[in-house]
């Protein structure tokens, strides 16, 4: 895929997505392959992003400090 202008330092490989920030494409990318790094330590819940389990924790467990763990899958 082509880059749509010089400033978009990252596209995409599988749609037409792109940005200048590397982490936003790494969230991004995730959608298409579906891992979710960030799991909470009081169940089984699993996220893309560290701000979807923060909002997971203070909604599901909202008497315990907001921990989470970075897996990445072998």
């Amino acid at each position: 895929m082509s880059r749509p202008s010089p400033d978009y330092k990252y596209v995409c490989f599988k749609c037409s997505h792109h940005t200048s920030v590397t982490q936003r494409m790494e969230f991004h990318v995730r959608t298409h392959t579906g891992e979710k790094p960030f799991g909470c330590e009081h169940c089984d819940y699993r996220s893309k992003q560290p701000n979807d389990l923060t909002r997971h924790m203070k909604l599901r467990h909202p008497n315990v400090p907001v921990k989470w763990k970075y897996k990445k899958r072998k």
